[in-house]
């Protein structure tokens, strides 16, 4: 709840409007909002899948995890794999495999590969964004596995992993900005002004709501290196747990009173 209500809700009210009118804007502004985009629609998509594991597990329902870190992943294949999971399986079953999968020459496979994703993206709604979106995905996977089966990706994991995480979480911000551009003539103007760093534009960003996605950062890092799930398993975290999470629902209890009815004492 928290992912959708506290970050992916207010970061929608922050960036809507520069996606309405981007030539308005400069480029730092456009930067800044295709990054929170991408954390938006992070949260937003998580958080309900999160929502519905939860309301589901209560009902005596397993669903499998949908989200796993994807903004720590180190390449393309890896992102996927951890990208809205349900959806990636869907497009590997159902087109992937249908087109010929692996079992067909290695051209071949790579324009099955190309293919699925780009009907992933005309999937997402008929538009050209949505298909240079699939088109950049495609390619970023296509090159990936070329650098698989040719042996090239041991030197692409010599780069530092931090270097391979931003290099993967710059492409799906890349992928992002066609993603959510309200056509392609937008689209085209923000990569413009972005790449020629234009300053002529206003410049509005309130950086307060960008602390709650870097606080879920770093518990994604912590969470990736295993140290929560070490701390769950401690004594002493059994012993607060109860308490702990007691006293995290009562002030957010208050807080949401205190906000929904500011006559509240």
């Amino acid at each position: 709840i928290l992912k959708k209500v506290l970050i992916a809700d207010n970061l929608a009210l922050l960036i809507d409007p520069v996606w309405a009118n981007p030539s308005s804007y400069d480029w730092l502004t456009l930067l800044l909002v295709i990054h929170g985009f991408t954390w938006q629609i992070y949260c937003d998509f998580s958080g309900y899948t999160d929502i519905a594991r939860g309301c589901a597990f209560l009902l005596g329902f397993k669903i499998p995890e949908n989200f796993r870190s994807p903004f720590l992943a180190d390449s393309a294949k890896d992102l996927w794999q951890r990208w809205h999971v349900t959806l990636s399986t869907w497009l590997r079953d159902y087109i992937y495999i249908t087109l010929g999968g692996r079992r067909v020459s290695i051209l071949r496979n790579y324009f099955n590969v190309f293919v699925t994703m780009v009907i992933g993206g005309a999937w997402h709604g008929a538009a050209w964004n949505f298909i240079i979106w699939g088109f950049i995905c495609g390619v970023s996977l296509t090159i990936g596995k070329f650098f698989i089966e040719y042996g090239y990706e041991k030197y692409f994991l010599r780069i530092p992993k931090v270097l391979r995480i931003t290099y993967t979480f710059s492409l799906f911000m890349v992928g992002a900005l066609f993603f959510r551009s309200l056509n392609f003539d937008l689209a085209m103007v923000m990569a413009k002004r972005i790449l020629t760093l234009e300053t002529n534009g206003i410049f509005t960003i309130n950086y307060i709501l960008f602390i709650p996605t870097g606080i879920l950062f770093i518990i994604e890092v912590l969470e990736e290196t295993k140290l929560v799930s070490k701390v769950k398993e401690s004594n002493l975290y059994q012993m607060v747990r109860v308490p702990l999470l007691a006293s995290v629902c009562l002030v957010a209890g208050c807080i949401y009173t205190v906000t929904a009815s500011p006559q509240f004492y």
